[in-house]
């Protein structure tokens, strides 16, 4: 999926898109990554959190470091969906 339609996609509020999204950000890293979060939190698809923390602190539980373009990414998504979940990493 080109990363400029998944952000399209983030923008219209329809949350029917979420699923696709997911899963797609669920094999995706680096740069195209960050654009299928990005689109993810500008939806509000809350059902992202557990795979954007559990890719944020990956890291801190040594796996993969992120690259600056998926960690921006997953940043921007984390702030635009909140919660407590969120905070607390």
């Amino acid at each position: 999926m080109a990363t400029q339609s998944a952000r399209f996609l983030g923008r219209t509020g329809d949350l029917q898109y979420g699923p696709v999204l997911l899963r797609h950000l669920e094999q995706a890293r680096g740069n195209r990554a960050s654009h299928l979060a990005m689109a993810l939190g500008d939806l509000g698809y809350q059902e992202t959190l557990p795979l954007l923390l559990n890719r944020f602190t990956g890291p801190m539980r040594g796996q993969e470091k992120l690259d600056l373009n998926e960690f921006l990414g997953l940043a921007y998504a984390l702030g635009q969906l909140g919660g407590e979940e969120a905070r607390a990493t």
